[in-house]
């Protein structure tokens, strides 16, 4: 099985995060964007969480929480981004004695 990359993972948690937020504060309107900033060699990785009040097809409002990522100043896609993460190493093996 493998290991989604530690980066990967904070970007989807403080997604998750921000969404819970929204969906219990009053004014979601007046809610400033969360920014994340990530560097490993001589990459930095700088993530805007956002949010856009939509509406369902059945007319029931809701947030749509998105990542814009760029590396470098360049836009980045997700998968471009895991592309360019370093390898996700084994954990070391200990003993316990």
């Amino acid at each position: 099985m493998r290991r989604e990359h530690e980066i990967l993972t904070s970007i989807d948690e403080a997604k998750k995060q921000f969404k819970h937020h929204l969906e219990t504060c009053l004014n979601p309107e007046n809610e400033p964007f969360r920014t994340l900033t990530f560097a490993w060699g001589f990459n930095i990785l700088k993530v805007q969480i956002k949010f856009a009040l939509m509406d369902s097809p059945i007319g029931f409002p809701y947030t749509r929480v998105t990542a814009y990522m760029q590396l470098n100043g360049k836009k980045i896609t997700r998968a471009q981004l895991k592309e360019v993460l370093p390898p996700v190493l084994p954990p070391i093996p200990t003993s316990n004695e």
